[in-house]
């Protein structure tokens, strides 16, 4: 997604459309995703790793 997001606005036509698509395509999965991540990163026991995915995935969905 965030590959997508930042590919985007350089890429060919053909390729816009495909990654925008990509977009469209993962944000209701993300959305569905919430709960079971928020869940899945409290079992994580790094602190510092924990932090960095939760605030890639938040990060994620305002793209």
């Amino acid at each position: 997604m965030i590959y997508a997001a930042r590919a985007r606005p350089g890429a060919a036509r053909a390729a816009t459309a495909v990654l925008a698509d990509h977009e469209r395509q993962q944000r209701p999965q993300l959305a569905a995703a919430q709960d079971d991540f928020t869940r899945a990163v409290k079992l994580i026991p790094d602190p510092g790793l924990r932090e960095r995915l939760d605030t890639v995935f938040q990060h994620v969905r305002t793209l």
